[in-house]
């Protein structure tokens, strides 16, 4: 349920209304700015589907491991004044809760909660630990064949493994693209011609490459998750680059 706290109004706001009615010719029309929009990502490969909560309301729906909402969802604004949103990421089934936070989400913005990181960590790995980010993104559209990347690093090396910084880029030690130096839980942006390459998850500071994926993407913007872990028991577990494609306006 929407959280909002009572406001008193009192004879001096009765005042001040009247004031303002009469100065304005009693025209009390507003012009608004739309509500917030927001977008919940799966990018927890070992937790099945997961659910986003806004103020302990299901907002997403079950969300498949490395899917998305099918498209950006409006929400009312509340400010942070009225306790804003208590935003939740959920098991499907609402019995776990891997992490919660406070946020407002102001008006005419939108953002991606994305769930990142493992269910399962191994003990003493809670840097590991499932949890959410939330990234504010431009869905202005950017016309021609022009693609921008927001890469989200979401990977993790297998347990008793530092997870380094990591790049996405394409092949070779002089890449032609790339987003660099990418910690657990980074964003990077890049704008890029449309067309088809091979993408890698590679070391930073290394030539260990993790995972690669090659798309063929065209004009848009794009989130590029990268998710899973090394070693993992199985496939769909593993190391992965996933691009979503984000709808413009």
């Amino acid at each position: 349920m929407m959280k909002h706290r009572a406001q008193g109004f009192g004879m001096a706001g009765a005042l001040l209304t009247a004031m303002m009615l009469a100065g304005c010719g009693g025209n009390t029309t507003t012009s608004l700015l739309p509500d917030p929009t927001v977008l919940f990502i799966n990018g927890s490969r070992d937790a099945g589907n997961l659910r986003l909560l806004l103020n302990n309301e299901d907002f997403s729906g079950a969300v498949a491991p490395g899917a998305a909402m099918a498209d950006f969802k409006p929400t009312e604004f509340i400010s942070t004044a009225d306790e804003a949103y208590d935003v939740v990421t959920s098991s499907d089934d609402l019995s776990e809760q891997f992490d919660a936070e406070e946020q407002e989400f102001a008006r005419n913005t939108h953002t991606i909660v994305a769930a990142i990181g493992q269910r399962n960590f191994a003990a003493g790995e809670e840097i590991k630990r499932l949890r959410q980010v939330l990234i504010p993104v431009d869905r202005n559209a950017l016309g021609g064949s022009t693609v921008r990347i927001i890469a989200l690093q979401g990977f993790n090396r297998q347990a008793g493994l530092f997870t380094p910084n990591v790049t996405l880029q394409t092949p070779g030690d002089n890449p032609t693209y790339a987003i660099r130096d990418l910690a657990f839980g980074e964003t990077g942006t890049l704008d890029i011609a449309a067309g088809t390459n091979t993408w890698q998850i590679k070391r930073s500071d290394g030539e260990s490459v993790y995972g690669t994926a090659t798309v063929n993407l065209t004009g848009g913007i794009y989130l590029a998750l990268l998710s899973g872990t090394e070693g993992a028991a199985t496939p769909a577990e593993g190391p992965q680059i996933t691009f979503i494609r984000l709808n413009t306006l």
